[in-house]
């Protein structure tokens, strides 16, 4: 494997957040949200690909780019670009009325912001039914009633490729987490990614459409 394509996902993520100085192990934990032995594994990658090292002594538990690593970082762009896989992701927007029910994006990049509840898909499961069990999995709510509005190519380019599954439903429960906002004002809301585009544009499909946004 080239050291490159090492540098995918979570590793990705942290190799990006040492360039930008967050070198330290307790705020890479804090800034990805991951857990003490998934980060310990993903840094010891990185490592042993001779792409960051362990400070020692007065900065024990911090971390920086070796010089390969700084080589590396300017290409990082173009390399992420051509090997960014396309993702089957589900987003539903549980309605009553004029209002969707949204979530908070609880880390960075774009913590704080609303986004559609929903995630990635499991092979082996209908879009619905990952559409169902996301939603459980991430804020605990029970939906019904789905109805496929639209499919839509999100691409962030050197990010992510996602094909958007854009669901509508009924939810029977209002999970803490959560948060009703208004169809009729979106642009006062901080919005996640292509969620503006997939509620302003897509929410009303008689049939399903199939879109794309770029970023």
């Amino acid at each position: 494997m080239k050291k490159h394509q090492l540098l995918k996902g979570s590793r990705l993520d942290i190799f990006q957040l040492i360039n930008k100085g967050y070198g330290k192990f307790s705020d890479i934990q804090k800034l990805t949200a991951l857990n003490s032995n998934e980060l310990s594994y993903h840094l010891k990658r990185l490592i042993d690909a001779g792409l960051v090292e362990k400070l020692t002594e007065e900065n024990l538990g911090s971390y920086i780019l070796t010089e390969e690593g700084k080589k590396l970082y300017p290409y990082l762009k173009v390399i992420t670009e051509e090997e960014t896989p396309v993702v089957a992701v589900t987003a539903i927007a549980p309605v009553d009325g004029n209002k969707v029910l949204m979530a908070v994006k609880e880390n960075e990049p774009d913590k704080g912001k609303l986004i559609l509840i929903g995630g990635k898909a499991k092979a082996g499961r209908s879009m619905e039914k990952n559409a169902k069990i996301k939603a459980k999995e991430q804020v605990n709510i029970d939906i019904d009633n789905l109805r496929l509005r639209c499919i839509n190519e999100f691409i962030v380019k050197g990010r992510h490729h996602w094909l958007v599954f854009f669901y509508t439903c009924k939810a029977l429960n209002t999970p803490k987490d959560t948060v009703w906002i208004s169809l009729d004002n979106l642009e006062k809301y901080d919005l996640f990614g292509d969620n503006h585009f997939l509620l302003k544009e897509q929410i009303g499909n008689k049939e399903v459409k199939f879109t794309k946004t770029e970023f």
